[in-house]
């Protein structure tokens, strides 16, 4: 399987209970693309039009999390 050059970038890490929960953005040619990785697996993947969609959601999910007692590392 070819994916191409993607550039990949981490947006925010959280913990809770020893568990690790962080927030990547691929960026390829197909559009940018926000990863959630949960204990190094993939929990939820989301692809998105524009950067500043991808921003919103990113946001928005970190503040659910931060609710449910998850913390910034």
């Amino acid at each position: 399987m070819n994916f191409g050059s993607l550039q990949i970038a981490t947006l925010w890490r959280l913990s809770k209970g020893g568990v690790e929960r962080r927030a990547e953005v691929l960026d390829s040619s197909k559009g940018p693309r926000l990863v959630i990785v949960e204990s190094n697996r993939i929990v939820q993947w989301e692809t998105f039009t524009l950067a500043r969609q991808l921003r919103h959601r990113a946001v928005e999910i970190r503040r659910e999390l931060c609710k449910l007692g998850w913390r910034g590392r």
